[in-house]
């Protein structure tokens, strides 16, 4: 699990200047490469992948609308990294998990709840019943110190 407190935090801070269309036109111009919003991210991050022109081959991370940050997978050819990089957008690792802090998780996912459920499998953690009964109604909601990015997206 990795913590990606201090990276979304930073890219909240340089969002002022950030323009996510524009570096999304930018990567398309290279050939075969798609950025494309998601569908199912609330359209707040853009899809970064390999295509044959019709659809997704190879997938290669994710690109924020709102603020300069992208979560990028192992595979993904270094010319994307370097033009991110030269537009000023920081670039994270791409992992299955991860966590934050909730005052700045909070600021990308503003329509989910976040519910911090570790009391429900850690004994030395009180139980929260306030919490349980949220989750136990089946609210969505994600736990900020332990959620895949699909949860955030």
């Amino acid at each position: 699990m990795k913590d990606i407190s201090l990276i979304l935090k930073k890219a909240v801070l340089l969002s002022n200047e950030y323009d996510s269309k524009s570096v999304s036109h930018e990567i398309e111009k290279i050939p075969n490469i798609w950025c494309r919003l998601e569908d199912d991210s609330n359209l707040s991050w853009y899809l970064i992948s390999k295509s044959d022109g019709k659809s997704v081959i190879e997938y290669y991370g994710y690109l924020s609308t709102k603020y300069p940050i992208a979560l990028l997978m192992k595979e993904c050819p270094k010319d994307i990294y370097k033009l991110l990089s030269e537009k000023g957008v920081l670039l994270e690792e791409y992992c299955e998990r991860y966590s934050c802090e909730e005052s700045i998780l909070r600021r990308y996912v503003e329509d989910i709840n976040l519910i911090d459920d570790r009391f429900l499998y850690d004994e030395s953690i009180p139980f929260d019943d306030e919490a349980f009964l949220k989750i136990d109604e089946g609210i969505r909601y994600i736990n900020p110190y332990n959620f895949a990015f699909d949860d955030v997206k």
